[in-house]
C-alpha cells in the first residue's frame, strides 16, 4: 500500500472541516477553521491520514479550548486519556497538551523527560501560532 501524500492529507483534512461544520455554532466554527489547517500544517501525511475525522476534529478541538484563555508566561497545560463519551474523541494513548509562549527546545525536553521515564512518544504536533490575546488572556483569534 502506498504511503498517504499531501492530497490525500488534505482530503483528510477537508472531510475534518465538514465534520466541524456539522457539529460547532456559527461563532465559534469562524475562529476554530481558521486554527484547524494551521495545528495541523507540520503534521506529516501518514500520520494525519492514521486518524479518523473524528480524531482529528476531537484532537484539534481540545487544544484549541485548551488555548482560548491563557495568560501570557503561564502554560496551559492537559494530560489525559481522552475518550469518545467524554471528550467526543477517543485514544488508546495518553494525550499530553501543552501551551504556551514560544520556548526553544521545550518540545524536545518535554520528550526527552516522557521518554526517560519510560513513556513511548507516538506523535508529536507542534504548531508555533502566533495568537492577539486580551490584557485578561482570552484568544483574539
Amino acid at each position: 500500500m502506498a504511503r498517504p501524500d499531501q492530497s490525500a492529507k488534505q482530503r483528510r483534512l477537508a472531510a475534518t472541516a465538514a465534520l466541524a461544520e456539522r457539529r460547532l455554532r456559527k461563532a465559534e466554527l469562524a475562529r476554530f477553521a481558521s486554527f484547524l489547517p494551521l495545528f495541523y500544517r507540520w503534521t506529516a501525511p501518514e500520520d494525519v491520514c492514521a486518524l479518523t475525522a473524528e480524531n482529528l476534529f476531537g484532537a484539534a478541538h481540545a487544544i484549541w479550548r485548551l488555548g482560548r484563555m491563557r495568560r501570557p508566561g503561564e502554560p496551559a497545560i492537559r494530560v489525559y486519556n481522552p475518550t469518545a463519551g467524554g471528550d467526543a474523541w477517543a485514544s488508546p494513548h495518553t494525550v499530553v497538551e501543552i501551551v504556551n509562549d514560544d520556548m526553544p527546545f521545550l518540545v524536545d525536553s518535554v520528550t526527552a523527560g516522557l521518554e526517560r521515564r519510560g513513556c513511548r512518544v507516538r506523535l508529536v504536533i507542534h504548531p508555533i501560532l502566533s495568537v492577539a490575546r486580551s490584557p485578561g488572556g482570552a484568544a483574539r483569534r
